[in-house]
């Protein structure tokens, strides 16, 4: 359910693209429905799943196209080159993935930004090895803070904070948390 919560995403393939339906629960009501693929309005880390929270997801069901060897034998290859990547980009520590979701093509426009990537704006502040208790600015990349040890989510949030502040001075833009703070 959390991949679809968020519309998962790897640069332009979405999850929404495959989604044919959905078994939602009402929370208020306890009632159920089926609900086809525009009720969620998917778009950027976004649904409406997450912006409505009366509702619950209890079940999807995805649509896939049928390809040739060729098309299939291609998919598993660049899997296999995307996986290779992400370990050697990516830190093997304990994190909650990308803290902060990318820039909109209108706010990159606005700021005159040469591109979306919050971690590109981190990096230009300086800010990888920032350490707050045991959370720490991964050192591999940007956007991602690790646990070092015995980091609490007090850390975590002091960390993005300081991390919203530099880049909001030096660039003028408002970072947006990608992950969901629940209890704060």
């Amino acid at each position: 359910g959390g991949a679809l919560y968020i519309n998962l995403h790897y640069f332009d393939a979405f999850i929404a693209n495959f989604v044919k339906e959905g078994l939602i629960l009402n929370k208020q009501t306890l009632e159920t429905r089926s609900v086809d693929k525009s009720w969620f309005e998917f778009g950027y880390d976004d649904t409406r799943l997450k912006r409505d929270k009366d509702y619950m997801l209890l079940k999807a069901k995805f649509e896939f196209q049928k390809v040739d060897d060729y098309t299939k034998h291609e998919a598993i290859g660049k899997s296999k080159e995307i996986i290779r990547t992400r370990k050697y980009k990516y830190p093997s520590e304990p994190s909650v993935g990308s803290i902060f979701q990318n820039l909109t093509t209108d706010e990159q426009k606005q700021f005159g930004l040469p591109t979306r990537s919050v971690a590109f704006l981190i990096d230009v502040c300086g800010l990888k090895g920032t350490r707050v208790g045991d959370a720490l600015l991964s050192h591999r990349h940007s956007n991602i803070i690790i646990n070092i040890g015995n980091a609490k989510a007090k850390h975590v949030i002091e960390l993005a904070d300081i991390i919203k502040e530099k880049v909001k001075e030096r660039f003028g833009t408002e970072l947006r948390f990608e992950v969901q703070l629940v209890g704060f």
